[in-house]
């Protein structure tokens, strides 16, 4: 009974150490592009197109993921999204989403001027459902002449990262519980 409470009390240090912050790697981030917000955008004379290594087929937009980490909630991405109509321009790309702010921001470029950086680009709600913040509702009305947009929802977002495999430190922990739960184990089949 004395060996149990002893792995009763170690067992939350154990497995806080095997809970350690992991590195994002890779992976990607999916957007079903919402419909309506399609239709709003190519109605206007504006036409989508991805800025690479982005793709966009159809109203499924993809994005990889560089960076981040598990303990921030920060996850950045390469490549974007251009809009085009006539001579006017607007880039929006290398996303950062903000777990913890629910918001996902990346760099503006308006009609090939110098980028804007920070710039909070949609807001994330319920089942990561984009929405345009204030911020891009704004750069649209400026580039475009568009009306604001400001909550207008864009499509609903799939996160996939890759974390970096654990330290071996976490795998020997892993190994030296192994023992104390066999024990564990065994001792229950006794009593």
């Amino acid at each position: 009974m004395k060996l149990q409470l002893h792995l009763i009390l170690l067992a939350p240090l154990a497995c806080a150490s095997l809970a350690r912050p992991a590195t994002i790697t890779g992976g990607t981030t999916t957007v079903a592009l919402d419909s309506s917000f399609v239709s709003l955008v190519t109605g206007a004379g504006i036409t989508p197109a991805p800025v690479a290594p982005a793709t966009l087929s159809g109203t499924t937009a993809m994005f990889p993921i560089t960076g981040g980490d598990t303990t921030t909630g920060i996850i950045d991405h390469a490549g974007g999204l251009s809009f085009t109509a006539g001579t006017k321009s607007a880039v929006i790309e290398n996303f950062v989403i903000d777990l913890p702010m629910l918001s996902l921001s990346g760099e503006v470029i308006a009609n090939g001027g110098t980028p804007m950086m920070n710039v909070p680009l949609f807001n994330i709600g319920t089942g990561n459902q984009l929405t345009i913040s204030s911020s891009l509702a704004g750069d649209l009305t400026a580039v475009f002449g568009a009306p604001d947009l400001t909550g207008t929802p864009v499509g609903v977002a799939t996160v996939s990262p890759i974390t970096a495999t654990p330290e071996p430190a976490a795998f020997a922990l892993l190994l030296l519980g192994l023992p104390f739960a066999l024990v564990l184990q065994r001792s229950r089949k006794l009593h």
